[in-house]
């Protein structure tokens, strides 16, 4: 093994442990692979790719996610949860909601509603309930980003693109992870894409609302 394999290895390996994504489906892995597969720079990218197939491996074990909760409850469960993250206000005790703050949502309904076991149909949106603040989005708005900063990012904007799943949801708590996506332009004009991946941990008395605890395990790239 190189010296390039096992970076990438021991990357995977301490994410799994110390970022959860042993919990998350296949199709939450692919998504990783796709944004690694915008970085332009080669070396980065192959070990990314390692990252990606050490994280499939030990994501084809999990279970599929079933839904145990109505989709009006797990709809304000992802609807606190981006709101804490990306708030539309500014954020100053958090660098990485300060730079998502005020940034308007696109959610990846597939994914996010697959990580929750809903069917990805009208009906089922509309039971969601989420915000006018919160429309559609796709990784195919990161296709004109890369990470040497030559892409427009046009596509993604001022906009962030996220998507949520769930960790583990009981009566009274919410572990979710969410993960977002945006443009950083530095003094230089170029635009590059940033990831911020963060748990957030909600609860709620009784049958009452959700509501935002604290942001758990997360990482910045």
């Amino acid at each position: 093994m190189t010296p390039l394999e096992a970076n990438g290895a021991l990357i995977a390996h301490e994410e799994y442990h110390h970022l959860g994504f042993g919990e998350s489906n296949a199709r939450a892995v692919q998504d990783e692979c796709q944004l690694a597969s915008l970085r332009r720079s080669s070396m980065f990218r192959d070990s990314q790719w390692i990252r990606c197939l050490c994280l499939a491996v030990l994501a084809s074990s999990a279970q599929a996610q079933t839904p145990s909760r109505s989709p009006k409850q797990i709809g304000e469960i992802i609807h606190t949860a981006l709101q804490a993250v990306i708030p539309p206000e500014k954020h100053p005790e958090s660098h990485a909601m300060a730079d998502v703050a005020g940034r308007k949502i696109r959610l990846d309904y597939p994914r996010t509603m697959a990580a929750f076991g809903l069917a990805n149909n009208a009906d089922v949106r509309a039971e969601l309930g989420l915000t006018h603040a919160v429309t559609e989005g796709s990784t195919a708005l990161l296709e004109d980003c890369d990470q040497m900063g030559m892409g427009a990012c046009k596509r993604l904007g001022r906009s962030a693109y996220a998507y949520v799943e769930p960790i583990s949801i009981s009566d009274s708590e919410a572990k979710v992870r969410v993960h977002v996506v945006y443009v950083t332009t530095v003094r230089s004009k170029r635009t590059y894409l940033s990831t911020w991946i963060t748990e957030v941990i909600l609860t709620r008395s009784g049958s009452g609302p959700w509501r935002f605890l604290r942001l758990g395990k997360g990482m910045i790239s």
